[in-house]
């Protein structure tokens, strides 16, 4: 019998097909199935299936009838329940539980957990919730190619989720070390570094660094101003973006990890970025505001150091 973890970007999608792919079958309540469900949870034949195939669900893009119907016509029996909010995947010998829901923006965007057990009693409980709502006759072939009819697919949302437009990236100037990594993570990072290499666009004179805090703070594409204090003076550097965050746990520590993609190009003192941003800069970047940069602010130190390029 073992508990575990699973959490960020990616990782927890990647886990969920694994298992449906070796699974002989599975019992799964998820609100939501996107574009691309059926391949995402690719169920076999016997499986159950309890999603929100609800009319206004529907309308609304949540669930995607095609997508049901691959999992209908494979054999799996489909159930649909409104209201449902609950995302759980039982498989014979374990059982996941958590916030994914099966669509595109959870299995690349978001940052998504779930806890996975193979404690026989508590993946039978899990097996006996996802039954309980099998109600009624399972979805047919006429019921859903009606409901592919009122389907809309769903607006571009913002990264986090949390409307119909995607965040701005924010640009933050404060005092961040990169400093040592917390024990136990070394690996973890090695592995993200290694993604975000993948990624990283900007090779010539540019170089990849980790820094870390314990919730989280920056956002994919934000962009990082730190600073540092050397021989008592404080010393800024070029502006760093952000290709990749993810969170680790060690035990009961958290840390969230981010890697920035910054520029080879020496530091410059903070009393000459001040001058450079006129009458009010120091006021702009004093230590009672260091955080997140009002767009202004924001717009004159990033035209500034571009022209230092």
């Amino acid at each position: 019998m073992s508990v575990s973890f699973l959490g960020g970007e990616g990782v927890v999608w990647k886990q969920i097909t694994k298992t449906a792919k070796s699974a002989s079958r599975a019992d799964v309540a998820v609100a939501f199935l996107g574009k691309g469900g059926a391949k995402r949870l690719p169920l076999k034949s016997g499986s159950r299936l309890v999603v929100d195939a609800s009319e206004g669900t529907v309308k609304a893009g949540g669930t995607c009838p095609e997508e049901l119907l691959k999992l209908v016509r494979r054999g799996v029996d489909v159930y649909s329940r409104g209201a449902l909010h609950a995302k759980v995947f039982v498989f014979p010998k374990s059982a996941y539980v958590g916030s994914a829901n099966n669509s595109s923006l959870s299995a690349d965007v978001l940052s998504e957990a779930l806890l996975r057990t193979t404690d026989p009693e508590t993946v039978r409980q899990a097996r006996d919730f996802v039954i309980s709502m099998c109600d009624g006759i399972p979805m047919g072939p006429k019921e859903l190619e009606y409901l592919q009819t009122i389907y809309r697919p769903p607006r571009p949302k913002r990264q986090d989720g949390g409307g119909k437009r995607r965040l701005k990236p924010c640009v933050w100037f404060e005092e961040v070390s990169e400093g040592e990594l917390p024990d136990g993570t070394e690996s973890f990072v090695k592995e993200l570094l290694a993604e975000a290499k993948a990624q990283h666009k900007q090779r010539k004179h540019y170089t990849l660094i980790e820094i870390w805090q314990t919730r989280p703070r920056y956002r994919k594409d934000d962009i990082v101003v730190m600073t540092e204090w050397q021989k008592r003076r404080e010393m800024v550097s070029y502006p760093g973006k952000v290709i990749a965050v993810k969170e680790c746990s060690i035990g009961r520590s958290r840390y969230v990890f981010s890697i920035l993609e910054q520029r080879e190009q020496r530091r410059v003192a903070l009393s000459t970025l001040v001058k450079s941003l006129g009458r009010g800069g120091g006021k702009r970047l004093a230590y009672s505001n260091r955080g997140k940069l009002d767009s202004i602010t924001a717009n004159k130190l990033l035209k500034w150091w571009g022209k230092r390029a």
